[in-house]
């Protein structure tokens, strides 16, 4: 298993944090990676909520169907998929900043390989996953911050 997380203040409420987060239809806006979403069942947002979403990774566009796991409102969501060999596990955790109009932003991912090929190379890939969550917390805030709440 291989975990990386990314984090940050950013200077929005967290109600607008977390709808960030977890809109699914608006995810196009606040990861400029993501290039558009499709919804795989009648659920569109919440617990059990199932969307592909297209994205640009490196130059090639990949997609990727996630489910929403977990979902406490303003506190925290998870979503998982399974692609390309590996479960890729992805915790939003949503908390007070160090002042009461900023919320901290952090994003936890476990990618549990479970071929031969993604478990060989899963652990040399730290970094670029880091680098990759640290692109989206940045959008996020980047997004959030020009909608103060």
């Amino acid at each position: 298993m291989t975990k990386v997380s990314a984090s940050r203040e950013i200077e929005a409420s967290r109600n607008v944090v977390f709808r960030a987060i977890t809109d699914i239809e608006n995810l196009p806006q606040t990861n400029p990676d993501i290039e558009k979403v499709e919804f795989l069942a009648e659920i569109r947002s919440g617990l059990g909520a199932k969307f592909r979403e297209t994205r640009r990774v490196n130059g090639r566009t990949d997609q990727t169907e996630l489910e929403i796991t977990e979902f406490e409102q303003n506190c925290r969501a998870r979503m998982v998929a399974d692609s390309h060999g590996t479960v890729w596990d992805s915790v939003f955790l949503i908390e007070p900043g160090s002042v009461s109009h900023r919320t901290r932003l952090t994003i936890e991912m476990d990618a549990r390989p479970h071929q031969l090929l993604p478990k060989l190379l899963t652990p040399l890939m730290r970094g670029l996953f880091r680098r990759g969550l640290v692109r989206h917390v940045e959008a996020v805030a980047a997004y959030c911050e020009s909608r103060k709440s």
